[in-house]
């Protein structure tokens, strides 16, 4: 009898271990909450880290953020801290608790502690070990961003004295600096792009305003945003997303200005409206950027 009692009671035990390792094994390590559950989960929880990001195919930098996250996480995941992914389509329409945190661009990685973000864990890495590295200094209250890699020349082994060869054009020896308000005029100009054709494919009859407006912003504008100095940005990565930050910014600013979003269902009237409160709006000052010495 004691025998079987004691078997019985290690069968039970050993049950109950693989109910609790399959319980663990099951829990996400990163949970997916709405933008709407966000502040109260920020308010239950002293520490989180939060990955801004959307399903939209239009973010091209969003695509994948998701999974990396989960899996640089799972190197450097914390018991004291909890880690959530918020997402919304379309990527422009920034949820209202999302731009509280002033979060102005996607995809974007924050450290929370106390409902305050601390630090944030920036770049366009795909590298799970640099990602993870990023999310372990936002924790510390460091603003984060991943170094750039650069191809390391290899050396080939010569039986004869070297012929001299071109060198290689590097696009970042002649590109200037990137001067302050040129992605902010370029994000404006997308942004009245986006809307004049989310516009023309419901109210075609608002084109002659909506061009007016667009020509008549772009006169204006035309020195900035063909600014040969400038113009090799829109081929990098660090412009492109400077670009789509300034346009989630102008977005945003717009919609609390006239309460309309031009993603949404507007009527023609509203259309005309948008696009002459953006025209209107005045331009950074932006010089030419000097000539790099080399």
């Amino acid at each position: 009898m004691r025998f079987g009692f004691k078997f019985r009671m290690l069968f039970v035990t050993w049950c109950l271990g693989i109910t609790c390792s399959a319980w663990v094994q099951a829990t996400p390590v990163v949970q997916n909450i709405s933008a709407a559950e966000l502040p109260y989960y920020l308010a239950s929880n002293p520490k989180v880290f939060v990955l801004f990001t959307s399903p939209d195919p239009k973010c091209g930098y969003c695509i994948g953020a998701d999974t990396l996250f989960e899996q640089a996480v799972q190197k450097v995941s914390r018991p004291d801290w909890r880690y959530v992914c918020v997402q919304w389509a379309p990527w422009r329409a920034f949820p209202p608790e999302v731009v509280a945190l002033k979060v102005s661009g996607i995809p974007s990685r924050a450290a929370v502690m106390q409902g305050q973000i601390v630090g944030w864990a920036d770049g366009q890495t795909k590298d799970i070990d640099v990602l993870s590295q990023g999310i372990l200094a936002a924790k510390r209250g460091e603003n984060w961003s991943a170094p750039r890699s650069r191809p390391q020349p290899q050396v080939k082994a010569q039986t004869s004295p070297p012929a001299r060869a071109r060198e290689p054009v590097n696009v970042e020896d002649w590109l200037p600096p990137m001067q302050p308000g040129w992605a902010e005029v370029q994000g404006r100009r997308t942004y009245m792009l986006a809307l004049r054709q989310h516009c023309l494919s419901r109210h075609p009859q608002t084109e002659q305003v909506l061009r007016s407006a667009l020509n008549q912003w772009g006169r204006k504008a035309l020195h900035i945003v063909m600014d040969p100095s400038q113009v090799g940005w829109l081929e990098k990565e660090e412009g492109k997303r400077a670009v789509a930050e300034q346009e989630a910014q102008f977005a945003q600013s717009l919609q609390a200005q006239t309460g309309l979003s031009h993603l949404s269902e507007l009527a023609s009237e509203d259309c005309a409206r948008l696009m002459n409160a953006a025209a209107a709006v005045p331009l950074p000052l932006v010089s030419p950027a000097p000539a790099r010495i080399r």
